[in-house]
């Protein structure tokens, strides 16, 4: 369904998305992250049951993009994750 998730992160659990410029409600970071950089939601981590074995799990990391630590002025190195 269109914006599913960005309804339910917003209404049921009082926690919307910054930069979503429909349902994030306002405020400042919604301001500063309007624009060139758009939403900030990502996943840094996935893990799942691989599929041809039942005791082997599947896990995919990535770094956060650039533009969480510019908004919140963080160095990377500052950040456990």
């Amino acid at each position: 369904r269109n914006h599913q998730i960005r309804r339910h992160l917003s209404y049921c659990l009082s926690c919307p998305i910054v930069g979503d410029s429909k349902y994030d409600g306002g405020g400042p970071l919604r301001r500063a992250a309007r624009g060139e950089w758009g939403m900030f939601l990502c996943s840094n981590s996935v893990r799942f049951r691989h599929v041809m074995s039942e005791d082997e799990d599947v896990v995919a990391n990535v770094p956060l993009p650039d533009k969480f630590y510019e908004l919140l002025g963080l160095d990377k190195e500052d950040v456990l994750l």
